[in-house]
């Protein structure tokens, strides 16, 4: 036989890769969506069986709702979705379509996988589960849905289910005289919250006969946030929360500072601090400028101690007590590591250079002569010293540290 019949009749083997099974099961890409939703609204789950989460959690952030003379409150007790019944409307309830195990009397859950044996987890009885059935339809307990998914799309209807709620709303009556609180009465009732829509098998949602998909938007992370503003030299400041509305601060061309909350219409930052419980004007200065204390004493003028010092100067020299070490020379300024030697040797108070005063505003006032937050020339300087007790001035212009 030639070379040439014999590569012809030589069998080329080639390798199959088709035939190799599948070693990983093909993953629900879709479970992320159904089950995150299903968690959501718990609506296969009792009242008592709910954890804090999606609706329920958002329920209770809600409520209780009070009236502004805080004599009525609407609270919440709990809350069902859709409506759980036979086909004749006989059997109705939640409890209803889960199986319940008939020699230790417990519900089991609806996600509950039973063995071949059906074994119960709770008491380890065998074949005593059953789920409850009509005794006149015969049917077991699920969610009634008006039109099913396709219906909803060929008809143009949402597909959804009704939301109610169980609330209780308790009344007082108010004593005139002592101010106390006594009940008047208390009402519990299931009202119509609205509808609810339901996902599909498949993820989506269908509004209106329209099927749409939730698609994850990136959003910015919380925290604060400075973007400079439309005149040079100035800055807009953000405050970006996880949940609720968004706090802008801007200034304006008169160098006068603003809020807006949820880019609505802007307000003077003072209106916003007072809202947050700051109601006296020296609560917010306090917020925004350091404010010194001094000790008038003998015809001279004292800073008390303080860490916001530093950067000031003193008009004498410094020493300890019982010693002639100067500390702080006179005229030099005050530095952080002065300001703590002064502190340990029990020095409680320096003397002050006049001029440190210059431009400075009264944080305390003497009716009819020197108001509060007034500039200081040398007449409210010279009131404010003969009145011989300590008072607090600031500067509107160095801003607190920080």
């Amino acid at each position: 036989m030639s070379k040439e019949s014999e590569a012809l009749n030589h069998r080329v083997e080639r390798t199959d890769f088709s035939k190799i099974g599948t070693q990983f099961p093909m993953p629900d890409l879709l479970a992320i969506q159904t089950q995150s939703y299903a968690e959501f609204l718990q609506m296969d789950l009792l009242p008592e069986e709910r954890k804090d989460t999606g609706l329920q959690s958002a329920f209770k952030d809600v409520f209780p709702i009070s009236d502004f003379k805080e004599t009525t409150a609407l609270d919440f007790i709990s809350y069902s979705i859709g409506n759980w019944e036979c086909k004749c409307g006989r059997l109705k309830g939640v409890e209803n379509s889960r199986a319940r195990c008939k020699s230790c009397d417990t519900l089991l859950t609806a996600e509950l996988e039973l063995t071949e044996k059906e074994i119960c987890p709770y008491c380890s009885a065998m074949r005593k589960i059953e789920t409850p059935t009509c005794e006149h339809c015969g049917d077991r307990v699920r969610l009634k849905l008006k039109y099913s998914p396709i219906e909803c799309i060929q008809k143009g209807y949402t597909y959804s289910v009704p939301l109610r709620l169980k609330v209780r709303l308790i009344s007082w009556e108010k004593d005139a005289n002592t101010k106390s609180k006594r009940h008047k009465h208390i009402k519990e009732q299931e009202v119509y919250f609205g509808d609810i829509p339901l996902m599909t098998e498949k993820g989506t949602f269908i509004f209106n006969g329209i099927e749409r998909v939730v698609v994850s938007q990136l959003q910015r992370s919380p925290g604060v946030f400075f973007r400079p503003g439309e005149t040079k030299g100035f800055f807009i400041g953000k405050i970006i929360p996880y949940r609720g509305a968004w706090v802008e601060f801007e200034f304006d061309a008169k160098n006068t500072l603003f809020v807006r909350l949820d880019r609505k219409k802007k307000f003077l930052a003072s209106v916003f601090l007072r809202a947050l419980g700051f109601g006296a004007d020296e609560e917010i200065i306090r917020l925004f400028y350091d404010v010194y204390k001094i000790i008038p004493e003998d015809g001279r003028l004292y800073w008390e101690m303080g860490d916001h010092l530093a950067g000031k100067s003193v008009d004498d020299d410094v020493c300890a007590a019982h010693s002639k070490k100067v500390i702080a020379p006179a005229r030099a300024k005050l530095t952080p590591e002065t300001i703590q030697e002064l502190r340990d040797k029990g020095i409680n108070r320096v003397p002050l250079v006049k001029k440190e005063l210059q431009g400075a505003f009264s944080l305390s006032s003497i009716k009819g002569k020197v108001k509060a937050n007034e500039e200081m020339g040398d007449v409210q300087l010279d009131l404010l010293i003969g009145r011989g007790e300590p008072f607090e001035v600031f500067s509107p212009r160095p801003t607190k540290r920080g």
